[in-house]
């Protein structure tokens, strides 16, 4: 029910947060967004090595958090992916650079994407190379809303799938 507005998060380094090798979803992100975060810029910040997400939005079944901007941070190395939303609303991933996300145990190895329903993501001239998937996208499981992505100018490269994900 606690609110935060107005948050920037600019020019850190976020990394080596829990156990990259766990063999469970320990989902330890380096940055982690929720329910009740508004209006967020996150920028030009390296997050690398968590056993998580680089970043993960994640608004709760009501969509509660919105107009959240995510662009010129660097994430790699993550046990997940990099740049990750799930029920948000309003998210923009703008000129980021993600690379050398693998498959395991708790993700598909994805540089960046979102699942359960977000409305009006967008994901504008990031760039994604050795991963095992560019931009990915899952199933709602009836926990979100949304609707609406849009994919401008992205430079997706040396995409490595190995087909591995467990």
């Amino acid at each position: 029910s606690t609110t935060s507005n107005d948050i920037v998060i600019y020019g850190n380094f976020i990394h080596d947060n829990g156990d990259v090798n766990a063999t469970f979803d320990q989902d330890t992100h380096g940055i982690g967004l929720g329910n009740g975060n508004n209006n967020v810029w996150v920028v030009d910040n390296e997050i690398y090595r968590n056993s998580g997400d680089g970043i993960q939005i994640n608004g709760g079944r009501d969509a509660a958090i919105h107009h959240v901007y995510v662009g010129r941070n660097v994430s790699h190395h993550n046990k997940q992916t990099g740049f990750w939303t799930k029920q948000a609303r309003d998210v923009v991933f703008s000129q980021n650079t993600s690379y050398g996300h693998r498959p395991g145990n708790s993700s598909s190895g994805a540089g960046m994407g979102f699942q359960y329903g977000p409305e009006r993501v967008w994901f504008l001239y990031n760039r994604i190379f050795d991963c095992e998937t560019g931009i990915s996208t899952g199933n709602d499981n009836g926990l979100g809303f949304g609707q609406d992505s849009y994919y401008v100018g992205n430079v997706i490269h040396n995409i490595r799938s190995t087909g591995t994900f467990n």
